[in-house]
């Protein structure tokens, strides 16, 4: 099968399917990105809708530091995705973990509730796991809300997860 054609290459398998997933998520990403972009920037304005236009960022630091958040962002999430998928690799039944984590590592990213909304204690915890830093901290400095040395601290935890968990 597939699994002992890839087992029996000379290379390092984890990187192999940690670059195919990277390839795979912007495969799926990028063409929503193009009409997403699209439908905020330029449709909403012909239509009338302004209050709802995509802005641009709030500031040229944003402009700047936005696009490498995004980019760490993903790598970080497929590097979560792999150690998930390795951890699910060696359970008998699957089904349960496929259903807590998602919903964990999206409550810990602030999809469900942005971290700044949440109490003090859950946001000091929380910007300490990695899943911070897969849409909450790039989404705060598109909108400026993280200035200054706090953008560092959050580019340093980002690095330091990914050097974590992928090595």
């Amino acid at each position: 099968g597939q699994v002992d054609g890839e087992l029996i290459r000379p290379i390092d398998l984890y990187y192999f399917w940690y670059w195919r997933m990277v390839a795979w998520r912007l495969a799926m990403v990028i063409p929503r990105f193009l009409l997403i972009f699209i439908v905020a920037v330029v449709g909403l304005p012909m239509g009338g809708i302004h209050e709802w236009t995509l802005g641009p960022p709030v500031s040229g630091a944003a402009a700047l530091f936005f696009p490498l958040s995004v980019t760490l962002a993903l790598l970080l999430g497929v590097a979560i995705t792999a150690i998930l998928q390795s951890l699910l690799f060696w359970t008998v039944a699957a089904e349960g973990a496929r259903y807590i984590l998602p919903m964990v590592v999206g409550f810990g990213a602030g999809m469900v509730v942005p971290l700044p909304l949440l109490p003090d204690r859950f946001t000091e915890v929380l910007t300490y796991l990695p899943f911070a830093g897969l849409i909450d901290f790039p989404l705060r400095i598109y909108s400026g809300h993280l200035i200054g040395t706090d953008i560092g601290v959050r580019f340093l935890f980002q690095i330091i997860w990914l050097l974590l968990l992928v090595g």
